[in-house]
C-alpha cells in the first residue's frame, strides 16, 4: 500500500513546533504519486488543534526535506486541493 510506504518519510518529533519531520523520498517511479502520499500523510498527521496560529504548508521547505524539486510539490498540493 502506498500509504505505508509514504508513513516511513514522515516521523514524529518532540520539540519542533509541528512535531512531525518529513524524510527525504528516494527517487523512484511514481514520484508525483509519493510527494502526494507523503503530504497526505503529512497533512493526516498534523495536530490542528494545538495552535491558534494560522497554518501553512510552505512548498519550498517540504521540497527541500523530500529531496524533490517544488513541481511534484506544487502538483500535490493542487491535487490535495
Amino acid at each position: 500500500m502506498r500509504g505505508l510506504e509514504t508513513d516511513n518519510n514522515v516521523k514524529q518529533t518532540a520539540g519542533e513546533s509541528s512535531g512531525m519531520q518529513v524524510v527525504p523520498i528516494a527517487p523512484a517511479k511514481g514520484l508525483k504519486a509519493q510527494v502526494y502520499a507523503a503530504l497526505r500523510v503529512l497533512i493526516g498527521h498534523m495536530d490542528i488543534y494545538s495552535s491558534r496560529d494560522e497554518i501553512r504548508i510552505d512548498e519550498r521547505m517540504l521540497a527541500e526535506q523530500l529531496g524533490v524539486s517544488r513541481t511534484p510539490v506544487r502538483e500535490a498540493i493542487s491535487r490535495l486541493e
